[in-house]
């Protein structure tokens, strides 16, 4: 997830930012709350995660619809993510072509970087937070 600060500094967040002893759920929670954008690694994995498909990716979705929360998704290896919430939204290179599939390094990196180009083009063109 990436939040924008008030500085102008894109902030990249993820579960391995919690620390021993922090209540992991409500960090992850208090993420989420804040994220512009999330970046959706879409595998086999990700949807037979009963926590993500439970727990994270209802807090994304709804902010997508309710907050303007920005949701990027790259398909990484072939999965059934047709008849899915992330469906909706467009992917970033060809589901018809997952990272896995990619055999060239080069290929797998121009992906990478329209992930990136667009998230600047979003933290770009959005108000700057107050954190």
């Amino acid at each position: 997830m990436l939040e924008n600060t008030a500085d102008n500094e894109i902030r990249w967040w993820n579960d391995t930012h919690i620390k021993s002893g922090e209540q992991w759920r409500e960090e992850i929670k208090a993420a989420l709350s804040k994220a512009k954008v999330a970046v959706l690694m879409i595998s086999a994995n990700f949807f037979a995660s009963e926590f993500i498909i439970k727990e994270e990716l209802p807090d994304i979705l709804k902010a997508a619809d309710e907050e303007g929360t920005t949701i990027l998704w790259v398909l990484v290896r072939t999965c059934p993510y047709k008849g899915t919430a992330i469906e909706k939204y467009q992917a970033i290179g060809d589901p018809k072509n997952p990272l896995a599939k990619l055999k060239d390094e080069e290929d797998r990196n121009e992906v990478y970087t329209k992930v990136v180009d667009r998230i600047k083009e979003i933290f770009d063109t959005q108000p700057k937070s107050a954190s």
